[in-house]
């Protein structure tokens, strides 16, 4: 547990650091390897994920900057494949899901399961509106 809080926070300073050089507000993250459900602050960005249980595989979640912070309406989680975040706009609110979705390489089955269950989450979103 440990070793994998160590990769987790080197990940994060990383990715802050990263991001803040880019001037990003809000960027959708695929492929953290990072353990369960967490929004946590990374420095100048908060950052909402969800990631497998098992093996640290898969993983997806949102960096936001601290400013953006206050007008985060929702952070959903699926599974460690599939997340979406609602953040409140001037005009309109906005919804944006982001999904790590199976290779080529898995069989039909997993495939098929995750559009059903990417299907089931936009359809969830868009009643939100």
């Amino acid at each position: 547990m440990e070793c994998q809080e160590s990769l987790e926070s080197r990940s994060t300073q990383k990715i802050d650091t990263t991001v803040k050089s880019y001037n990003i507000m809000t960027t959708a993250i695929q492929e953290t390897r990072w353990e369960g459900f967490k929004i946590s602050d990374t420095g100048y960005y908060m950052g909402c994920y969800s990631g497998s249980n098992k093996h640290n595989l898969f993983g997806t979640g949102f960096i936001i900057h601290k400013s953006v912070k206050d007008h985060m309406l929702n952070f959903e989680l699926v599974d460690e494949h599939i997340c979406y975040i609602r953040l409140q706009g001037k005009f309109f609110n906005i919804t944006i899901i982001c999904v790590h979705a199976p290779t080529e390489n898995n069989d039909d089955i997993v495939k098929s399961s995750f559009y059903d269950r990417s299907d089931r989450s936009t359809t969830q979103s868009l009643n939100m509106m």
